[in-house]
This record gives C-alpha cells, sequence and structure tokens, in this order.
C-alpha cells in the first residue's frame, strides 16, 4: 500500500441520508464498506471502469454480491448521483467526484512541484 495515495471521506459520511437509504437497502454498515471498496476502485482506474461480463465478476467478488444485488447497487448509486446514472447505461461506471478529486491532486502536485522548483532554483 502506498500511503501517498489516499482519498478523503467526510466526517459525516456515515450518517448522509444518500447512504442511510443506501444502508437500509444494501445490508446495512456492509452498504457503506461496498461504497468504499467501489471508490477505491474508481480512483485506481482513474474514475471510470468499462463494464463487461469479467468486470461484472470481479466486481460481484469484491462487493460481495450476485449479479442482481449488484446491479440494483449500481443502480441505487446513480439514482443517488454518486456514480453517473448516464455513463451506467452505456456500460461505464463513473463518478464525477472521483475525477474531479483526481484531477484536482494531479493539478496540485504539478503547481507544488513548480513552486519548489522556483523556490530552489539556483541554490544548491
Amino acid at each position: 500500500m502506498d500511503a501517498r495515495r489516499f482519498y478523503s471521506v467526510p466526517f459525516d459520511a456515515y450518517n448522509d441520508i444518500g447512504m442511510k437509504r443506501l444502508r437500509r437497502k444494501h445490508g446495512g454498515v456492509a452498504a457503506f464498506g461496498r461504497w468504499h471498496v467501489l471508490l477505491g476502485i474508481l480512483y485506481d482506474a482513474g474514475g471510470r471502469i468499462e463494464v463487461d461480463d469479467d468486470v461484472m465478476n470481479v466486481l460481484e467478488e469484491e462487493l460481495e454480491f450476485d449479479r442482481a444485488d449488484l446491479n440494483a447497487f449500481l443502480d441505487d448509486l446513480a439514482k443517488l448521483g454518486w456514480i453517473s446514472e448516464e455513463m451506467l447505461g452505456i456500460g461505464v461506471v463513473s463518478s464525477k467526484g472521483v475525477c474531479d478529486q483526481l484531477e484536482y491532486q494531479k493539478s496540485a502536485s504539478y503547481y507544488g512541484k513548480k513552486g519548489a522548483e522556483r523556490r530552489w532554483k539556483g541554490k544548491k
């Protein structure tokens, strides 16, 4: 595990009304964990996962769902706006929030490095 690779979780994420609805429908506290497992997969995949039968099998195993329950979980995430409903309709699991966060981290890293270069330029 690379300790530099992380994403933030709001301290009240568990109590969000959408999460409460998701927990009621998809296994209680396990739904919270499943969402965060999926978030980790999305972050690792750059914010979008093109879904085919093999990927669905992986998601079933990782999230501990059968196919029908996985589809229902993804549909509910889309209805909440946590993943893109439009993209899901064409076979892609995508999160704008994940994509935006990855872009922010990338730009912050780039500009941080540029700032350090300016600060240390010419000093040996």
